[in-house]
C-alpha cells in the first residue's frame, strides 16, 4: 500500500478514537467521531447505542509483525570428559494475527466461548440472547476506555457476538492481533567421550563420543495460541506474523554418536 511502512499489517478493526482516520463511513452514518471522541484517550473503543462495538469501514495499520529485536544466548560448558550447551532465542516484539482463535470464536469451539450467552431466534428471525452479559471497558469482555451512546452498557455475549458480530469473518482481524514476542529454549544438550581401553584396543578408535540434545523444549510468551514462532507461508514465505491452524515448532530429542580415530 502506498505511503504505508514495509511488512505491516494493513486490515479492518474497531472504530477508535484517533486511529480511524476518516470517520466510520456508512457503518454509522451522521456520527462527528472527533466530536464524540473529545477528551477520550488515543484508541478508545467507541460503542454504539446497543452497547456492542462497532466495525471500522475503513483500512488502516492494525500491527506491524516485524520485531523491534531478537538475540540469542548461547552457553558451553566442559569439565573432563563431559561437556554440556545450551542455547535461548529471544524474540522482542512484533505481532501475531492470531486467525486460528478467530475462526474458532465464529465456529463456537474456543474455549473463550464456552462461558455465552443463550440465544434464539424471534418469529422475525432476529437472533435473541439473554444470560452472559459483559460490559465492554468495565472489566468485562474489553478492559479499555470507551465512548460513544452504548458505553457502559452490559450486553449479552454469546453467537450474536463470536459467530454474526464484527469479527473474524467479518473482516475484522484487529481483535485478534497479539504479542508475538518470546523467549525460546531452543535446545539443551549433554554430552560425555569414551576413550578407555576397550574403545582403543577393540574398536580401534581414540574416542567415542555421546550427545543426547532435546530441541525447542519451552516457550515463554504471552502469545494465547500454540506457538509464537508461526508463519502461515512456511519456512520460505512471507506471511510473517500471520497464524491460521498452522503447525507449531516440533519438539524433538536427537542422540548423536561421534567416532573419532
Amino acid at each position: 500500500m502506498k505511503g504505508q511502512p514495509i511488512g505491516v499489517m494493513y486490515d479492518f478493526g474497531f472504530a477508535k478514537c484517533g486511529v480511524s482516520p476518516n470517520g466510520m463511513g456508512a457503518v454509522i452514518a451522521d456520527v462527528d467521531l472527533a466530536t464524540v471522541c473529545a477528551g477520550a484517550p488515543k484508541g478508545a473503543l467507541y460503542i454504539g447505542p446497543d452497547g456492542f462495538p462497532v466495525l471500522d469501514n475503513n483500512q488502516r495499520i492494525i500491527g506491524d509483525p516485524n520485531p523491534s529485536w531478537t538475540g540469542s544466548l548461547h552457553t558451553s560448558l566442559q569439565f573432563k570428559k563431559v561437556s554440556i550447551s545450551a542455547l535461548l532465542d529471544i524474540k522482542h516484539g512484533g505481532v501475531i494475527n492470531n486467525g486460528t482463535k478467530g475462526a474458532l470464536e465464529a465456529y463456537g469451539t474456543h474455549k473463550a466461548t464456552e462461558q455465552r450467552a443463550d440465544c434464539t431466534f424471534d418469529a422475525d428471525g432476529n437472533t435473541v440472547c439473554s444470560g452472559n452479559l459483559k460490559t465492554f471497558g468495565q472489566g468485562g469482555w474489553y478492559d479499555g476506555a470507551v465512548v460513544g451512546p452504548g458505553a457502559g452498557t452490559a450486553v449479552p455475549i454469546g453467537v450474536n457476538w463470536f459467530a454474526e458480530g464484527p469479527l473474524f469473518f467479518a473482516g475484522n482481524n484487529e481483535a485478534f492481533i497479539e504479542d508475538g514476542s518470546y523467549a525460546k529454549l531452543r535446545e539443551i544438550s549433554i554430552g560425555y567421550s569414551f576413550d578407555n581401553a576397550f574403545v582403543k584396543n577393540h574398536l580401534g578408535l581414540s574416542s567415542v563420543d555421546v550427545r543426547l540434545a532435546g530441541r525447542n523444549l519451552h516457550t515463554w510468551t504471552k502469545y494465547s495460541g500454540y506457538d509464537p514462532e508461526t508463519n502461515l507461508g512456511g519456512a520460505t514465505g512471507h506471511s510473517l506474523g500471520l497464524d491460521y491452524f498452522n503447525q507449531p515448532q516440533v519438539r524433538s530429542f536427537v542422540i548423536t554418536l561421534g567416532l573419532n580415530r
